[in-house]
Order: C-alpha cells, then structure tokens, then sequence
C-alpha cells in the first residue's frame, strides 16, 4: 500500500488505507504493457474534466470553482453539495499562493478535490523514483517487489531528492 500511495500514515500508531488511491492504483490494473494498462477507471477525471469545461482555462478563482464544485453531480453525492467551510478556506489559500487564481493542473488543487470528493480523487503522492510502480517497472512481477529488489534498485540508480511544490 505504502508503494503506490494507497496508505496514509499521519498517525503512525493508526494507518489508513486512502479508498480512492487503492482502487485506482495499479494493484487494480489486470494488464500492463509497454505503453499503457488496463485499470480501474479514474473517476476523479471526469470530474475535473467537467470543472475543466465549465473553466475553459488553465486556472479559476475560488469563488468561480465553488459555485461549479457543488453542483457537480459525482458517484456518491448529488448537486447542491454542501463544502465545509474549511475546505473552502484552503480553496482561497490556494489561490491566494498563486495571484488569486487556482491552478487547475497543481498539486494543491488535486490535493483539494481529494478532500472534496474523497471517494473519487487519489490523494497526490510524492513518491520515490525507486518506489513508483509502473508498467516498465517489473511488470511480469509488479505486485511480488521484494526488499532485495527494492534494495537492487537503490544501488543502481540515484535516489531522486525532488521536493514538494
């Protein structure tokens, strides 16, 4: 779980498991090839495609993705939504980083919808270059890495120190 960023360990001594990153990991993938896999559908992606056309454009203010998320209609909840207002605090913390205007395509935004659509959207995970399993990482064995195989791929490649946005 911990590999593809389905656990969440905010409280070390009690461990979640985060739904929507499990189901759309790729532990739910049935095939992987070279160039693409067959997966559990994101329904997190055709939320963000509505607010998408609804935008027409890169970035929104908060006010404007407001007035569009709670009338989505998605999976587990009908139109008119009810946000908590915290959840739309950190909506207007975000645009308020970024010049008023909320990036559609950021980590913060996605971060956001998992909050607001916790069933539906993965949490954005920074994951280790060496830890992200993907279809040309072992892909006859994907789901069996073991720590030797882990520990393989740290001494042949650089561990990346990419930080978060």
């Amino acid at each position: 779980l911990r590999e593809f960023g389905a656990l969440d360990e905010s409280f070390p001594k009690d461990p979640k498991v985060i739904i929507s990153n499990y189901v759309t990991g790729p532990n739910n993938c049935i095939a992987m090839f070279r160039h693409y896999s067959f997966c559990c559908i994101n329904s997190c992606g055709s939320l963000t495609t509505q607010i998408e056309r609804q935008v027409g454009a890169p970035s929104a203010t908060a006010d404007s993705l407001l007035d569009i998320v709670v009338n989505i209609s998605s999976t587990y909840d009908t139109p008119p939504r009810h946000l908590p207002s915290q959840l739309e605090d950190k909506l207007y913390e975000v645009a308020a980083r970024h010049g008023g205007r909320v990036p559609l395509h950021g980590r913060l935004f996605a971060q956001w919808m998992h909050f607001a659509f916790p069933l539906e959207c993965p949490y954005p995970q920074v994951i280790e270059r060496n830890g992200a399993l993907s279809p040309t990482n072992k892909p006859a064995r994907w789901a069996y890495v073991t720590q030797e195989d882990k520990k393989a791929a740290r001494q042949s490649e650089n561990p990346s120190k990419e930080q978060p946005f």
